[in-house]
């Protein structure tokens, strides 16, 4: 009998660990060049951010901006090209090879020293035009000087509260004491530091939004008032730094557990995955990060072993005399892992699922002589009814091949950590002969699924 075969399939318990073992040992080398890769990243937001301000500060001299225009668009436009720049330095499709991430961290930090370089050195001129503009205009008021009364001001995101002039609005005023206004600024800088870290949670920015908001308020009143909230800020402090500590490692878990699973998702593959990992900010706790990263695990898991599982077909199938295993896809919505073993004369072949849940069926299948599958899409299938006498006839003589062929095959497996517990055997059936073409890009049809 030799229709449709359908196994579950699993691997041996000595196998799957070694398997896990060198994955995991990928996945040191990969973590010890993606937290280098990350930490130039960073470093090359920080530098981005950095311009940014740089831009602001200038500008914070101006009274009237609308009017220094002509003198400020030069800068505005040396801003843009090196944040244009910045953002093509940071789109690359990440390498799976740790030489080839290490490679790409010191590219990273090479161009970003050479854009941050270039713009403070063509920055410097600009800034004299424009300190002789203010001078010609007589600004003697500059914008960062402004008092803001606490009165009316509303409570702020920590997003809006710009920390340097709120500093200047203490510093400047007469009627707060030294020492509140030396403790206002370090506390303030703390907070600056803390909500501009890549990993810190949004809950956390919560807590410093109201503590920000609390130390500039009250430094305008009771003393009493800014005293409680430095407290506040001294015992929350600790609790966010580690919590900035614990997301830091995390993500680099994940950073590192993203490369193993898309190198293991393109392996055998023509067409690459190239998907960015999340990045940070778009993780608003580590609870959600370390989801995320158990998942990613987990998934990297799976393909790790189905690769192996390919791998092992193709090693027998090619001692049968069949050509590598070809990933094919049915119709416009046709899902993965079907695959194709044509035999040396290309007239036949064995038409492979393997499922999810690692349950495999074989079948044989008539191919179209002297083709190729194009772009992994088969174009059309013909059923039983739509074939001649003469193709079924074919058909059924290799189903009686395959039917010696397949216990073999099993035994094979067998004897690579692959255990094979049988399902379904049917028997030899006109109605299972199927014969595909090869399809032009643009596949048309339904995917054969399997009875599982």
């Amino acid at each position: 009998m030799s229709g449709p075969k359908i196994d579950s399939i699993e691997i041996e318990r000595r196998r799957k660990a070694e398997l896990e073992r060198l994955r995991q040992e990928r996945l040191r080398k990969i973590r010890e060049e993606t937290e280098k890769l990350n930490k130039a990243i960073s470093e090359t937001n920080k530098q981005n951010e950095k311009i940014e301000q740089h831009l602001t500060k200038e500008l914070q001299k101006v009274k009237d901006v609308e009017g220094a225009s002509i003198v400020t668009k030069d800068l505005y436009s040396l801003k843009e090209k090196c944040t244009l720049h910045f953002e093509n330095a940071l789109s690359f499709d990440i390498p799976t090879e740790p030489d080839a991430i290490h490679k790409r961290a010191l590219e990273l930090i090479n161009i970003t020293n050479t854009i941050t370089k270039h713009y403070f050195d063509e920055s410097k001129s600009l800034e004299e035009d424009l300190r002789d503009y203010i001078k010609r205009l007589e600004i003697s008021e500059e914008f960062a000087s402004i008092k803001f009364s606490s009165e009316s001001e509303k409570l702020m995101e920590i997003v809006d509260f710009d920390f340097s002039i709120r500093l200047d609005s203490i510093n400047n005023a007469d009627d707060i004491s030294i020492d509140i206004k030396e403790k206002s600024s370090v506390i303030l800088s703390d907070i600056e530091k803390l909500v501009n870290s890549e990993s810190i949670q949004t809950s956390d920015l919560r807590i410093l939004s109201v503590i920000a908001n609390s130390i500039y308020r009250s430094a305008f009143g009771a003393e009493t008032g800014f005293r409680a909230s430095e407290i506040e800020f001294n015992t929350v402090k600790p609790g966010i730094v580690k919590n900035i500590e614990i997301f830091d490692e995390l993500y680099q878990e994940y950073y590192a557990e993203y490369v193993v699973f898309l190198e293991s998702l393109n392996k055998n593959k023509t067409s690459r995955n190239v998907i960015l990992p999340k990045e940070k900010h778009k993780f608003a706790s580590i609870e959600q990060l370390r989801h995320e990263k158990e998942m990613l695990s987990l998934q990297s898991k799976i393909v790790n072993e189905k690769n192996y599982i390919r791998e092992q077909i193709d090693d027998v199938m090619k001692e049968f005399g069949y050509n590598l295993s070809k990933e094919i896809i049915f119709g416009k919505h046709g899902k993965g892992n079907h695959y194709l073993c044509n035999d040396a004369s290309r007239s036949s072949a064995i038409h492979i699922h393997l499922s999810d849940e690692n349950q495999i069926m074989m079948e044989i299948v008539a191919i179209e002589a002297n083709t190729e599958i194009q772009n992994g899409n088969i174009g059309m299938q013909h059923t039983a009814s739509e074939l001649n006498a003469n193709e079924n006839n074919y058909l059924l003589s290799h189903m009686g091949i395959f039917c010696d062929l397949h216990p073999k095959f099993v035994e094979r497996m067998n004897e690579r950590g692959l255990i094979f517990n049988m399902k379904s055997r049917k028997e030899i059936e006109e109605k299972y002969s199927r014969n595909f073409t090869a399809g032009d890009g643009k596949p048309v049809g339904h995917s054969p699924q399997a009875n599982f």
